[in-house]
């Protein structure tokens, strides 16, 4: 009885959230938590983005995570079928407590209002700065020596390529001498490519 009910909610919530597209952001660039947890062991990038150049409405799409002790139960919103999108959008933004350092933002388009929703996607100005990870010359230069890896190394090529030809200003994240901070430096693409 217990699994009927569990495969039942989670068919549910299956349904419920399909129309929805989410994009999880930061507001911290330099926490060597996050460059671990999600920069690819400090070999990835980070996107630094300034939505008040959006061409279009996604400001009104990005909401702030709310960190709590407990989730919050939306159960009576779920019974009021105008209040269901509500309800979704409550859980997507509500997070365990134990992620504040993440001082997270989420984009969230929702399909279900209008299939419209998809341009907000292609109106995100393009990127004001981006990190490189401490690793990332190092990840490239890996790559560039293993055949296996062919598909990757033309994924950074463009990525490099992209970054140069819209002179969007790049930077590499290093641990500060005497500190467990991170600090960071200007580089130029053909640094990159020199030193790998």
């Amino acid at each position: 009885m217990l699994n009927n009910a569990i495969r039942s909610d989670k068919h549910k919530l299956s349904y419920l959230t399909k129309g929805f597209r989410v994009v999880c952001l930061s507001t911290d660039f330099n926490d060597i938590k996050m460059w671990s947890h999600y920069g690819n062991n400090n070999k990835g990038i980070c996107t630094i983005y300034d939505f008040s150049k959006s061409i279009n409405e996604i400001n009104n799409s990005i909401y702030p995570v709310i960190y709590l002790d407990e989730p919050i139960d939306v159960t009576e919103l779920c019974e009021d079928s105008n209040k269901i999108q509500h309800a979704v959008i409550i859980s997507i933004i509500s997070k365990s407590i134990d992620w504040k350092y993440e001082k997270e933002h989420r984009i969230i388009i929702d399909f279900w209002k209008s299939k419209e929703n998809r341009l907000l996607i292609k109106g995100i100005p393009k990127p004001e700065c981006i990190f490189l990870g401490k690793r990332f010359i190092e990840n490239y230069r890996e790559v560039k020596r293993d055949e296996k890896k062919k598909e990757e190394l033309k994924y950074i090529n463009e990525f490099l390529d992209y970054v140069k030809l819209e002179e969007i200003n790049l930077k590499i994240i290093q641990p500060k001498i005497r500190s467990f901070q991170l600090e960071d430096k200007d580089i130029s693409v053909e640094t990159i490519i020199r030193d790998s």
